[in-house]
């Protein structure tokens, strides 16, 4: 669902073409770290078809989770509407209204509303086997090239996660920024839910801290949705968490040569 034009993508899956039998006009938009995404024109309509990439392209992706998810939102103002689920090929989206939005330029009713759909989100049941972050810290580490640096990284992240508590996880989407948010008006879609789980809430709590700067009362607002919510503490620690986790992401997608590959710049679990 990115709304950047790129020319020159990968051909569609052949499975487009049984979902919509007559195909008006299809557009690149293209690619996060590994979907690519068309917008598609089909009988006076317009729908979004999201391409799965290789799971292990994007270590924390599921796309089999990812569809149980979407089912388990469907009807939520904030979610995406999901047309087709092609388990191996991909999703067909409704499109959605809005534009990504510039932070700094929204009112405060968006604010509160973007951050009622992530207590929301939290709040919605979900059967799922917690997410398991050392697992995912030492896959990052796998990809990254060895050095003192990635080292420090892993062991400040194993330490600091290995005390959380499972039973406080919730539905957690793991990558909100711009680039995953749409608005039209006061209306929000949270979009790419490849990466969400039953997991730490607070990391969607800091990573909006990060895009919004919240003040003292946006944070009492999340508060009791979250274990220790109303400790400035606690919002430190986990805020640097997912500082060096997104360090040690960029060491993994960065060759020996030192050339980062390709991919947008906000990393969440990507």
């Amino acid at each position: 669902m990115l709304q950047h034009e790129h020319h020159g993508g990968p051909p569609p899956s052949p499975v487009l073409d049984t979902l919509l039998d007559r195909i008006d006009d299809i557009r690149f938009l293209g690619a996060g770290s590994a979907n690519p995404h068309w917008l598609v024109t089909a009988h006076g309509k317009t729908y979004v078809w999201r391409q799965f990439g290789p799971d292990a392209a994007s270590p924390g992706a599921d796309h089999a989770r990812e569809g149980k998810i979407l089912a388990a939102i469907a009807g939520r103002t904030w979610a995406p509407v999901v047309l087709a689920h092609c388990p191996g090929h991909g999703m067909l989206f409704r499109a959605s209204a809005g534009r990504h939005p510039n932070p700094d330029e929204l009112t405060r009713h968006q604010r509160t509303t973007l951050l009622a759909a992530l207590a929301e989100c939290w709040a919605t049941g979900i059967d799922d086997t917690p997410r398991n972050y050392i697992d995912l810290v030492m896959r990052y580490a796998d990809r990254a090239h060895a050095s003192p640096q990635r080292d420090e990284l892993v062991d400040a992240l194993i330490d600091a996660c290995a005390p959380w508590p499972t039973t406080s996880f919730r539905l957690t989407h793991h990558d909100i920024h711009p680039g995953n948010l749409l608005l039209a008006g006061d209306q929000w879609t949270l979009i790419d839910w490849e990466y969400a789980a039953l997991g730490n809430p607070w990391f969607d709590a800091v990573s909006a801290d990060a895009m919004l700067t919240l003040t003292p009362s946006e944070k009492r607002m999340l508060a009791p949705h979250l274990d220790d919510g109303f400790d400035p503490a606690r919002w430190h620690s986990t805020s640097r968490w997912r500082q060096r986790l997104n360090q040690l992401w960029w060491l993994a997608r960065t060759p020996p040569d030192g050339r980062q590959q390709p991919t947008h710049p906000h990393a969440g679990l990507a």
